[in-house]
């Protein structure tokens, strides 16, 4: 168990690196740098061949890259007009300058006290200076100055029309976003700025050291972090989820790869919007069973209800649990395999969310994971009021390969006691007992089966466990 607020690790061998972006500067771990450059500046796919030392926009000098999805490419750069302001300032020994534009210190306790004092609003003002569609500064529209550091980070969208709509989706929250958290009191990542460049839009971030999936490798695979640590992540992911609840965002992603951590891996923020969402959008919130990473992804996402903020509080139980345990909860091959494991940790899902699954199956044509017996199928058109529904369990004959299924019932299973009893395994002996207690308390809430009953920013900020001191 490793506490990375006082840089103990009992179990840390010295040789646990791994390969990953540890101090932030490209070139480290496993950080590939750009190579030499070519007459054609996109390749097959769209993606754009930048070169190192390439300037863009007349100011992100490029140094590496930080990593490549399916949207865009990750880019580490130099703005080289914050290093020269920051140069002249030094040099004027005037301080105002870069006091204005350097964020402040986030004090995550005191915000807590006040989203408790005001009955669970957290306070939020709109930027004083904000990035227009254009992205240059002006007085109203969406985030907030740049020239405060010299390193950013540039993500840079593939040239696809798909890919450029999706982009502007981002923009537009990441800008809402920026608005209402002027301070950055809230640990969502900050746009900084954006451009195009030959054809690709580009979007500049803070800059961050690496992301938690990264924190965890770097430990070792299997070895968690220390009860203090969870705590203080939760704060500033809870924190992050009130902003997007505010406003009615869901970020639909939420995951270690999508949550950065600063060098000193006491501050986290979340990141990649990409797959966000305005609660508001009828449209984006049609069910579908495959929003969110699968070992992530909350119940009724499989089961297609129309999605909601609930499902961030599931995926943020999810990472808390695997932060602290070092292995994921729900490590699901497939959805089916997702909603077995999830019934024998949390127990049998309601009624209420299996009929709408059964009736969404039976609406678009998919395989049903229930089945009801008693007044009628569930799945044909028939009552499903009074019928006994049941999981179906896929399965492959081991021998032949043959495709089956087994129905099974989940009534049994008590998910205070799976829960708990899992964290417990994970102890370590110098974590607090009751604090350990505390966080399964919290999990539990958070993984509620019933969006409808699943614990609320508002209250988890709230609970015990994140509101300990020490």
């Amino acid at each position: 168990m490793f506490d990375l607020f006082s840089g103990r690790d009992e179990e840390d061998d010295g040789d646990r690196r791994g390969g990953v972006l540890v101090s932030g500067q490209p070139g480290a771990g496993g950080t590939n740098l750009v190579g030499g450059g070519t007459d054609n500046s996109d390749d097959a796919e769209g993606y754009y061949r930048l070169r190192v030392g390439e300037l863009l926009a007349g100011r992100y000098q490029v140094l590496g890259t930080r990593g490549r999805g399916v949207f865009s490419t990750v880019l580490y750069c130099r703005d080289v007009k914050a290093v020269e302001a920051s140069g002249a300032a030094a040099s004027s020994s005037s301080s105002s300058a870069s006091s204005s534009s350097a964020a402040a210190p986030v004090d995550d306790e005191a915000t807590i006290l006040e989203v408790a004092a005001a009955g669970g609003e957290l306070a939020t003002s709109a930027a004083p200076l904000a990035v227009g569609s254009s992205g240059a500064l002006v007085k109203q529209h969406a985030a907030l100055a740049t020239g405060s550091q010299t390193h950013v980070a540039v993500k840079v969208i593939r040239a696809n029309d798909l890919m450029r709509k999706a982009c502007a989706k981002e923009v537009d929250i990441l800008r809402a976003l920026a608005t209402a958290d002027p301070g950055g009191r809230y640990h969502c990542v900050r746009l900084l700025h954006t451009f195009e460049h030959a054809g690709h839009v580009c979007l500049v971030f803070e800059s961050l050291a690496m992301n938690l999936k990264e924190v965890q490798d770097k430990f070792g695979t299997g070895v968690g972090l220390s009860v203090r640590a969870v705590r203080e992540f939760a704060r500033q992911l809870l924190l992050a989820l009130g902003l997007l609840h505010k406003l009615r965002i869901i970020h639909a992603d939420i995951k270690p790869h999508n949550i950065l951590a600063a060098e000193s891996y006491r501050t986290i923020k979340l990141a990649d919007f990409g797959s966000a969402l305005r609660e508001d959008d009828e449209a984006d919130t049609e069910p579908t069973p495959y929003v969110v990473s699968r070992f992530y992804r909350a119940p009724e996402v499989v089961l297609g209800c129309r999605l909601s903020p609930a499902l961030d509080i599931w995926s943020a139980a999810c990472v808390l649990f695997e932060l602290y345990t070092g292995a994921p909860l729900f490590p699901g091959r497939d959805n089916n395999d997702m909603l077995f494991r999830m019934q024998q940790v949390v127990g049998r899902f309601p009624n209420r969310l299996v009929r709408r699954h059964l009736q969404h199956a039976a609406a678009t044509g998919a395989e049903p994971h229930f089945e009801g017996s008693g007044a009628g199928d569930g799945a044909g058109g028939g009552s499903v009021a009074d019928v006994t529904l049941r999981f179906r369990r896929r399965t492959t004959d081991p021998v032949t390969g043959a495709p089956g299924s087994r129905l099974l019932d989940f009534t049994f299973v008590k998910a205070q006691d799976e829960v708990h009893r899992r964290l417990s395994a994970a102890r370590d002996e110098g974590d607090d007992k009751r604090a350990l207690k505390e966080m399964g308390e919290l999990l539990l809430l958070m993984l509620h089966p019933d969006p409808l009953k699943r614990i609320t920013v508002k209250d988890a900020l709230k609970h015990a466990f994140v509101t300990r001191k020490g």
